[in-house]
């Protein structure tokens, strides 16, 4: 604890090393993670593509399926992923619940447009003549007329997705640790804006690199934290928690620090006023017993300056007559 305090107080940086670190052991579980699972992952697409191929495009019209609808899931809602969800006996998505967290693939040639009366989730939605690609917030339509020819003929593509998987992991691996750095930083920018302010109210000074380190520590430690405890007891820690915990770790730092008083005091004479800086490091003194040390500190100086001496008197002799 005292090496982190020594290094928070008197390192070099502004921590920007940590946060690179934490970055990449991130991105590194992920890409293992990837690695090991993307076989499964294979197995769940190849499960999409039985589902809807064969798909084909001619003249701008989706001609296969002719008069059939075709839908398939990916739920990432679970701890693994999975293909299966409620439907009724029109093939309509019931899992209304788990909008937010599934992505669907809907083939449709009977319709021209999405209906805004149905429950439409996040996903890939082909139609007779157009392509809807639906977000959080947003649709976009493609129509077909332009693209030319597209003909997707039903088979086993396992090998071509875990092929794909092992050519970019590492692409998407060094583009997450650019963001994810830059989202950390900012972050910590954040919660050192944070620090300044407490620290103005409770009269602490406190460097803009020590803030950073002191909130790049804290944010390394929490982050740690709450990936152990979600993946270990399944406990996710909220974004209010985590600034809750943030702002106490800052707090519990300052208190440490010393406090400093600025006083305006008048000694003797009006017109020497003298503004004092005080470190307030023993924290039992009383307002008062400061103050009568900062009069007695400031008696003693003005007693200790040199007393300009009086000018001798000069007698002219008198001329002699």
């Amino acid at each position: 604890m005292n090496r982190i305090l020594c290094y928070i107080k008197n390192g070099k940086g502004i921590g920007a090393l940590f946060l690179l670190g934490l970055s990449a052991l991130y991105v590194l579980i992920s890409a293992l993670s990837l690695n090991i699972e993307k076989t499964g992952i294979a197995d769940n697409l190849q499960e999409v593509a039985d589902q809807i191929l064969p798909i084909k495009i001619k003249d701008g019209t989706l001609v296969v399926p002719h008069d059939v609808r075709r839908q398939a899931v990916l739920d990432f809602s679970g701890d693994e992923l999975s293909t299966k969800l409620t439907t009724d006996e029109n093939g309509k998505i019931l899992d209304s619940n788990k909008k937010d967290s599934i992505m669907v693939f809907i083939v449709d040639p009977t319709i021209e447009a999405l209906d805004r009366e149905e429950n439409v989730f996040q996903g890939i939605y082909l139609t007779k003549h157009n392509l809807f690609v639906v977000g959080d917030d947003e649709v976009r339509i493609k129509p077909y007329a332009g693209t030319g020819d597209i003909d997707i003929p039903a088979g086993d593509y396992r090998e071509q997705i875990i092929s794909f998987i092992n050519a970019f992991k590492w692409i998407f691996a060094a583009a997450g640790l650019v963001l994810l750095f830059l989202y950390y930083f900012l972050g910590v920018l954040f919660f050192s804006l944070c620090t300044a302010i407490l620290a103005a109210l409770s009269k602490r000074e406190i460097s803009f690199d020590s803030k950073m380190r002191l909130n790049t520590v804290a944010f390394a430690a929490l982050s740690l934290l709450s990936y152990a405890l979600l993946h270990l007891f399944e406990y996710d820690v909220s974004a209010t928690v985590f600034f809750c915990l943030m702002i106490l770790a800052e707090i519990c730092y300052l208190a440490k620090l010393p406090k400093v008083i600025k006083m305006v005091v008048s000694v003797e004479e009006p017109s020497e006023i003298q503004t004092i800086e005080i470190e307030d490091e023993v924290s039992t003194e009383t307002e008062d017993e400061v103050v009568s040390n900062v009069e007695t500190k400031a008696k003693s100086q003005t007693k200790a300056k040199p007393q300009s001496k009086p000018k001798a008197k000069s007698s002219k002799p008198n001329s002699k007559k």
